[in-house]
């Protein structure tokens, strides 16, 4: 597997942990930023169509949550 085929479920599965826990739903422009925010570059560093942001990195993920909530 690779690209989307591979990238789709760690997301799914990113964003669903992140959702056991959220008070409230995030909305498309919160997840957005968050994934901006997360993810480490690969080929550059802008978003482009070959990697994308880049690397997901979970942790990173719930950390920029709790930043763009105010609890860090």
């Amino acid at each position: 597997l690779s690209g989307t085929s591979q990238s789709t479920p760690i997301i799914s599965g990113i964003l669903a942990l992140i959702r056991e826990i959220s008070e409230k739903p995030l909305t498309i422009e919160e997840i957005e930023y968050l994934l901006s925010q997360s993810c480490q570059p690969i080929e550059s560093q802008e978003k482009n169509n070959v990697s994308g942001w880049g690397h997901i990195d979970a942790w990173n993920f719930y950390i920029a949550r709790n930043m763009m909530l105010g609890r860090y």
